[in-house]
């Protein structure tokens, strides 16, 4: 029985497998960078960041109304209430009452800007050719380009092609 015993081959930890500690501390330290980094911008405050995440926000839903008009092949209206720093998306015409259900970021079709939790919200104007409605075509194409100013920041949208440009 004892030769059993000394017949199995006894492994050894090797001194290649894993990495060491220094190695490991120096990569923590390089992902502690970068996450400063990405969270911290030098120069911009929170509340430039959080309006920075707005302005995407508002970007993202245009082109999703945009986006939504070609796809179903109808109009799709976004109506800015400036008094309610908010808007309310329409399947159709403002006037139809027709609100878009189940619009991302919206109860019912509205969209409360400051529901966000992304600091003050000030919606300044709406005008998209004397209107406060942004509206789309079946085709995808703006019935008219304007702009809308958040919190001191003007964003364009182009008449031909709807596309967002910020000023």
């Amino acid at each position: 029985m004892s030769n059993l015993k000394n017949n199995k081959k006894k492994s050894l930890p090797s001194t290649a497998a894993g990495f060491t500690f220094i190695e490991l501390l120096i990569v923590i330290l390089i992902l502690g960078i970068f996450t400063t980094i990405a969270f911290v911008r030098p120069g911009e405050s929170m509340a430039g960041f959080n309006n920075r995440i707005l302005l995407d926000q508002l970007i993202d839903d245009i082109n999703y109304a945009q986006t939504s008009a070609l796809a179903r092949r109808e109009t799709i209206t976004v109506a800015f209430d400036v008094g309610a720093d908010s808007y309310t998306v329409y399947l159709g015409p403002a006037s139809d009452g027709n609100e878009f259900n189940g619009f991302p970021n919206g109860v019912g079709g509205v969209v409360d800007m400051n529901s966000l939790k992304l600091g003050g919200v000030d919606l300044t104007s709406a005008n998209f050719n004397n209107s406060q409605s942004l509206q789309f075509l079946p085709t995808g194409t703006p019935l008219a380009g304007g702009s809308i100013v958040v919190n001191q920041t003007t964003l364009n949208i182009e008449p031909e092609t709807g596309k967002c440009i910020l000023n």
